[in-house]
């Protein structure tokens, strides 16, 4: 018998404070006391000599800096170039003043020149390792800037308080734009509110809090200018009161040692980097480990259960879009024992629809949409994109192909724009990815499609990153693929090796103050 057609709503609806980022995250009562004033919240995995910032030093910055910021309220700030434990103070205190802010990372010259002459940012925090590249950077639009430490910028005025916004503009007005991955396309720049980003962050703590919690450490390496930092990384921890460790990049080693010595009970870290866990850490001490957290990309089953396996705590997936934060979430009190992305967060509702926008009827696949109060008003100086990302009647297309079944759980099936027609009918480019990632020597694969002279399709292009020390070559590769594979899952578009998979969010980041 069919299910009934299904639109669904979380089980769960919680209250939002309509507020500042920073007053959010700063004014309000601690939500547990396993730390004590002394013990410092944000450590680094980079800089031994850093003894931490606690919780009252942390507001104590971001306050001084936030007042002698306050005329930056409503302009554009734009942080640029690789993160430190700084970055936190001044993206916060920027936040905090009313500004506008941008988190760019350091890109090629022409990119550079094209995102500040399209943001026309008043301010420029920029990383000491991207100090050099400046002033090029700036020659080319003709501006000389004028340079300051940001350490000057701190006022340390007691009667400062945090500007009051109005509800309107707290919800509507962008305080944060993020680049998103492209995943509906081409990279655009979203527009996040005050109370969109604290939604989000108040999903992802209910969500948590539903296991009982003790003193938690929080390790987020998820991409540092990308939506899942932003609320792993710094938003959740700091509003919760939770340790969180900094750590620029990735090695291996590195983070194996980071989580011997500062001893994290939560990871947060994209599949790329869960692989390299999987495959090298094998002895090393994740004992202090009661959850890792993972997502970006599809996950099989396979590589959560190995996780729990090998360090013996539970692997949650978790599923969203840069425009509107984390939709969908293991749940930490019940063990999946499938390729589930969990269910809706909280105050969410979505739905499976077909090409002609028909509601289907639940385990039925087709393009999975969103309700969800806390996303974003618009893509900057983009209407048309804007548009086409809602339907007609207010429902945010995700992009992605899913369905859900009888409890509620949702499944992510592949990508609207990744299927390839093949003889008469479709297939995504995940179930390519999962038939290839078998091979005992592949550690990662993306399948993209690709347009070809003389052909009238786009086709499917595997580019593979083989084990260390593999003997796999292309020709072996395709040789093992048309013994192994259906042939509705050739790569007809080719294979290329690569050394490593490019991260999805793309780094893109005028008359400007210099402040580093």
């Amino acid at each position: 018998m069919q299910s009934s057609k299904a639109i669904v709503s979380s089980r769960f609806h919680i209250p939002i404070p309509c507020t500042n980022l920073a007053e959010y995250i700063f004014d309000s009562e601690p939500k547990n006391d396993y730390w004590s004033p002394e013990d410092p919240l944000l450590l680094s995995a980079d800089d031994p000599s850093f003894p931490g910032y606690t919780f009252d030093q942390m507001k104590t910055l971001t306050k001084a800096l936030a007042c002698g910021m306050q005329e930056s309220e409503g302009k554009q700030v734009v942080l640029y170039g690789y993160w430190n434990y700084n970055f936190y103070i001044a993206l916060l205190g920027c936040l905090g003043a009313g500004a506008v802010c941008y988190n760019s990372p350091p890109i090629h010259m022409g990119g550079s020149v094209s995102r500040l002459e399209s943001l026309k940012p008043e301010y420029l925090f920029v990383g000491p390792e991207s100090l050099e590249d400046i002033p090029d950077i700036l020659s080319q639009m003709a501006h000389t800037p004028r340079y300051e430490h940001w350490s000057s910028r701190l006022d340390f005025n007691d009667e400062f308080s945090w500007p009051k916004l109005c509800d309107q503009r707290l919800k509507a007005a962008p305080a944060l734009v993020l680049t998103t991955s492209g995943t509906t396309g081409n990279p655009k720049l979203a527009e996040r509110s005050h109370y969109g980003l604290i939604g989000n962050a108040e999903q992802l703590l209910y969500r948590y809090n539903l296991k009982k919690r003790e003193k938690e450490i929080w390790l987020c390496n998820f991409f540092q200018y990308g939506i899942g930092f932003l609320l792993y990384g710094i938003l959740a921890p700091l509003k919760a009161r939770y340790g969180t460790i900094f750590m620029r990049g990735f090695s291996v080693e590195r983070y194996a040692k980071a989580v011997e010595q500062l001893r994290p009970t939560s990871l947060h870290s994209p599949k790329h980097i869960l692989q390299e866990l999987l495959a090298h850490t094998n002895g090393a001490d994740f004992s202090s480990v009661r959850s890792m957290r993972t997502g970006g990309a599809y996950i099989p089953y396979a590589m959560c259960d190995a996780w729990e396996k090998l360090h013996g705590s539970p692997c949650e997936v978790v599923c969203g879009m840069t425009e509107g934060g984390i939709h969908f979430a293991s749940d930490p009190t019940v063990l999946e024992t499938d390729e589930t992305i969990g269910e809706l967060l909280p105050n969410l509702e979505a739905k499976v629809v077909d090409n002609q926008g028909r509601v289907l009827a639940k385990n039925e696949t087709g393009e999975i949409y969103i309700k969800n109060p806390f996303f974003m008003r618009r893509y900057r100086n983009n209407p048309e994109e804007t548009k086409e990302v809602f339907s007609d009647d207010g429902w945010i297309k995700t992009g992605d192909l899913g369905k859900v079944n009888e409890k509620n759980r949702w499944y992510i099936c592949g990508r609207k724009k990744d299927l390839f027609k093949v003889n008469g009918g479709h297939i995504s480019a995940i179930l390519i990815e999962q038939a290839i990632s078998v091979h005992p020597e592949i550690l990662e694969v993306v399948v993209v499609p690709v347009a070809l002279p003389n052909e009238g399709e786009f086709l499917p292009r595997a580019y593979i990153v083989a084990e260390r020390n593999s003997s796999l070559t292309p020709d072996l590769f395709l040789e093992w693929m048309e013994r192994e594979i259906p042939s509705e899952m050739y790569t007809r578009a080719g294979v290329e090796f690569v050394d490593a998979l490019p991260i999805s969010v793309v780094s893109i980041p005028y008359q400007c103050q210099m402040i580093y």
